[in-house]
């Protein structure tokens, strides 16, 4: 119950501070930086789908004008994944740090606009603590996925301005980490039963799609 709580209360934050984000005084921006902050869902894709359900998404952006349609940007985000309790691996946090390049392909800044952007960086894995058969003796600390590896990131943003002022970006994003062996082999000895004996299909790398609603701050 504990963890189907959790996603809503997140929600219920991140909503609340995209509304207070609109109220921040003009002075509180910086002249040349842009920020904006993202919130929404991200789904594991391929192999990493069979091991992990969707989950909450956030992510806050800088923005430095390299030129009039070119943005470099450096990009942080933070993913909660697995909240179905009847998978058999378990709930990760992940943390993500990537820089960026973002241009934009059709519209001006203050109109609508059709932005594409790519990066690189890197990702860091924590899950909640298990114990698996392999490495007994068991301990109180139990096993974690964990870890840091590269990162690569692209996707395509919306700019939905509003007669207020107030512009939105509809952001949908790729991700793509590579999995250590020994992370690997965890998950996948987590996922045998008697239901799937050899387990889930071997994972070495973990693909993700978000889908967000941002706000410029």
């Amino acid at each position: 119950m504990l963890g189907k709580l959790r996603p809503i209360r997140f929600s219920l934050f991140l909503l609340t501070a995209l509304l207070a984000a609109t109220t921040l005084p003009a002075q509180a921006q910086l002249s040349s930086v842009k920020l904006r902050l993202h919130g929404g869902i991200v789904q594991p894709l391929a192999v990493g789908g069979q091991y992990y359900s969707f989950g909450p998404s956030v992510a806050v952006d800088a923005a430095y004008p390299l030129s009039d349609r070119l943005d470099l940007l450096l990009d942080l985000g933070w993913e909660y994944l697995n909240t179905d309790r009847y998978k058999p691996t378990p709930v990760t946090n992940v943390w993500r740090y990537r820089a960026e390049l973002e241009t934009s392909l059709m519209g001006d800044e203050g109109s609508f606009s059709v932005n594409a952007f790519a990066g690189v960086g890197a990702t860091t894995f924590r899950s909640h603590k298990f114990w698996i058969k392999s490495r007994q003796p068991y301990t109180f600390d139990g096993e974690r996925i964990k870890g840091t590896a590269l990162t690569g990131t692209g996707g395509l943003r919306l700019a939905l301005p509003t007669p207020d002022g107030v512009t939105w970006w509809l952001s949908g994003k790729l991700n793509w980490t590579p999995m250590s062996d020994s992370n690997g082999a965890a998950l996948r000895e987590l996922s045998t039963d008697q239901a799937t004996p050899t387990g889930y299909d071997p994972i070495s790398s973990m693909l993700g799609a978000s889908i967000t609603l941002g706000l410029s701050l």
